[in-house]
């Protein structure tokens, strides 16, 4: 079909365009993403939409996909307090003691951003309570830095050091 449309060239005329239309989509395009269920799981994860998270899993996303700094799904839902979404994805298979690039787990962004009946989930959950970021920091060390008793207390009667 298209070959109708263009006059006719060399090939490194054609690889030319080529390069040139890759370039304008996937690179100067910073909008253009693709759609897929890993994609999709990590946007809807992140706005915090569970239907589309479960719509996600169900069309086979893999639920321990990394994003932006190695964050997964189970990551930014703890971060950000959705506790469904963190519920659903532990359900699904998520790995709960999971690090970033800077070695944050789940527990350690719930427990640094005060969302407590996440930290309970995670702890519910068998969460390592003892893991290290690459500063050598615990989700109870975090915690206490940042003056959340709350947290502070679910962590050390779970036995947190």
């Amino acid at each position: 079909m298209y070959q109708l449309l263009l006059p006719k060239h060399s090939s490194k005329t054609l690889n030319l365009f080529r390069t040139k239309l890759f370039f304008f989509f996937f690179i100067a395009s910073p909008n253009f993403v693709f759609s897929s269920p890993n994609n999709d799981l990590i946007k809807n994860t992140e706005k915090g939409n569970f239907k589309g998270v479960v719509e996600a899993i169900k069309n086979k996303a893999d639920v321990n996909v990394r994003g932006a700094g190695g964050y997964t799904p189970l990551m930014d839902a703890a971060w950000n307090g959705y506790i469904r979404i963190v519920e659903f994805l532990i359900h699904s298979g998520a790995l709960i003691d999971a690090k970033s690039k800077n070695g944050y787990t789940p527990l350690m962004l719930a427990s640094i951003q005060g969302h407590d009946e996440i930290v309970k989930i995670l702890v519910n959950n068998n969460a390592n309570l003892n893991l290290k970021n690459k500063n050598g920091e615990t989700a109870l060390l975090m915690a206490k830095r940042k003056k959340l008793k709350r947290i502070v207390t679910i962590l050390q009667n779970s036995g947190a050091k």
